[in-house]
């Protein structure tokens, strides 16, 4: 008996191990807080400069000067916006590399600079990206048809709330069929084979497993945004600020503002989205644990256990 428990203690603690969602969630989590501050000095060369692009963004939205020149400030916004789609992808390639290590059993605290960004990292990254597009594509799709229910031209109440329930159908349809696609990032980075075979596979592994998914994928969700919110707060509230001086200049009604704004602006800015990238890997974690225990789940056919 007791053998028995050592065997499935140490099975539990391997990356491909049958998990709840309650556990996959658990343990994505102390893969953060195990190796934080380790984790957090490793992804420097990728986290400083996503969080860089990423306050420019917002900062740039509330320039006067790009604000009175739209061509501009859509010029400027595309780059920022290609650029961040770049620099996460490498971020979600390091993630993934150090997810990779875990899978082999190494041990997170021996990996050194150099290691973490290895002859895998690029491929993970190209993974990344391709997988971001793809993402992308298919969100300014759906969007584009919710927006196409909701401006339909409507003469009377009746028209309208028939605008409002297909763009309410539409949201509806891309959330059943866009919950599957969180096992295609997992597949693609850890599975094997072409980069399109696994996005396939990864998705169809999501349908089977929709519940499991949808369930994890609500949890983080909740657990993100509520971490976003309270790290993005001041620095929305501070370029809010700015925004609307700089819009109050645009209309000749200059506010003025503290000659020292724009430092603390950008201070806290670069603050507040190096924590939040930082602390994106919770985005990623819980389903790479989830992804694990549904291919161990699947490949030992315990598909009656309890889900939670």
């Amino acid at each position: 008996m007791t053998m028995t428990t050592e065997k499935d203690n140490q099975k539990e603690q391997t990356f491909y191990s049958y998990r709840s969602v309650a556990k996959c969630l658990s343990a994505g989590i102390s893969f953060l807080t195990d190796h934080f501050l380790h984790l957090v000095k490793l992804s420097l060369p990728v986290a400083i400069p996503l969080a860089v692009v990423l306050a420019a963004s917002i900062y740039v939205s509330c320039d006067v000067k790009l604000l009175a020149n739209p061509i501009n400030l859509l010029m400027t916004e595309g780059v920022l916006t290609f650029l961040l789609v770049l620099l996460t992808a490498a971020f979600v390639g390091f993630v993934f590399n150090m997810i990779r290590m875990k899978s082999e059993e190494l041990d997170l605290r021996t990996v050194r600079l150099k290691d973490a960004y290895k002859k895998p990292f690029f491929k993970l990254t190209v993974n990344a990206f391709v997988v971001s597009v793809i993402y992308m594509v298919v969100m300014c799709g759906f969007g584009w048809l919710m927006m196409k229910s909701m401006m339909r031209e409507a003469h009377d109440m009746s028209e309208v709330v028939e605008n409002i329930v297909g763009a309410i159908l539409v949201l509806l349809i891309m959330i059943v069929l866009f919950v599957p696609t969180g096992f295609c990032l997992p597949n693609v980075e850890l599975g094997e084979g072409s980069l399109m075979k696994k996005f396939w596979k990864g998705y169809k592994v999501g349908w089977k497993k929709w519940a499991k998914l949808f369930a994890m994928t609500l949890v983080v969700g909740i657990i993100v945004g509520v971490v976003a919110i309270l790290l993005m707060s001041p620095a929305i509230v501070i370029s809010l600020m700015q925004r609307n001086a700089s819009l109050s200049m645009l209309e000749g009604d200059a506010v003025k503002l503290p000659s020292l704004f724009p430092v603390w602006e950008v201070v806290v800015l670069l603050v507040s989205t190096f924590l939040l990238t930082v602390l994106s890997w919770i985005q990623y974690l819980p389903l790479a644990y989830l992804y694990a225990s549904v291919k161990e789940d699947m490949a030992e056919n315990k598909d009656g256990l309890p889900m939670i």
